[in-house]
């Protein structure tokens, strides 16, 4: 089977992407092949598939130029395949990244589709919020809302849990998470090594009494060394007399 979307002229290379990159998105996201002609895209594939990929189209052209999204959300949030994320609104940016390719990336990685309903704005914990509509397989949608919602946590307290995929399914399509920044332990120290052969070298001099044992010390070594040439001397002097006694004590000898 396939259906057709009826496209204007600008509509096709805003669906068709750079390089074929948003083409290629949907089609990952769906399951369905796209063929876009100049003023249609025939969609093929099974009816699931073709319902999804339809879907995606219609939320896609929306936002071309900045639109709004105009679709019946509340009966999108009573879909099986549809889980819900309220971002705090001065996170909302971060969390698209530049012309969103920030979400662009977590739908390619995660094969789902995103997308923000920014007329409606709820209150929660961090004041106005816009809700996130993330549509695909369960186990998708969790991977998916499990790193938005580390993108946003990170915005909020600059901080990084990266914590795994539960595979428990939740009671509802809904998150409701508490966004309280843990306590951060104290900055360490900086540690130098010079401090620490700074340190030595007082408890050395502590230890010796100070620097003034090293003069002493020399000092020492210094008369030790004159005492033992004074010795020397000393003793060479007392060997050449007693060869001058013994010549004179042979000469004597000889003259008796």
């Amino acid at each position: 089977m396939v259906d057709r979307v009826t496209l204007q002229e600008q509509d096709v290379p805003y669906l068709v992407g750079r390089n074929g990159a948003t083409r290629i998105r949907l089609e990952n996201f769906s399951g369905a092949r796209l063929n876009i002609d100049r003023d249609c895209c025939e969609v093929e594939g099974t009816q699931e598939e073709r319902e999804l990929a339809m879907l995606a189209i219609s939320i896609t052209l929306q936002q071309r130029d900045g639109g709004s999204v105009e679709a019946d959300f509340r009966k999108l949030e009573d879909r099986e395949d549809v889980s819900t994320f309220d971002v705090p609104q001065e996170t909302v940016g971060f969390l698209l990244g530049a012309k969103g390719a920030t979400l662009r990336q977590m739908e390619n990685k995660h094969r789902v589709f995103m997308f923000f309903d920014n007329d409606q704005k709820r209150q929660g914990k961090h004041g106005p919020c816009k809700r996130l509509y993330v549509i695909g397989t369960r186990s998708s949608r969790e991977s998916a809302l499990d790193e938005a919602e580390d993108v946003v946590r990170y915005k909020l307290t600059g901080e990084s849990r990266g914590r795994p995929f539960d595979p428990k399914p939740r009671a509802s399509g809904g998150r409701d998470r508490d966004w309280s920044p843990r306590e951060r332990a104290p900055l360490p120290e900086r540690y130098d090594r010079r401090d620490d052969r700074r340190d030595d070298r007082r408890r050395d001099d502590d230890r010796r009494g100070g620097r003034d044992d090293y003069r002493d010390r020399d000092d020492r070594r210094y008369d030790d060394r004159r005492r033992d040439y004074d010795r020397r001397d000393y003793d060479d002097r007392r060997g050449y007399d007693r060869r001058d006694d013994y010549e004179r004590h042979r000469s004597r000898s000889r003259g008796r």
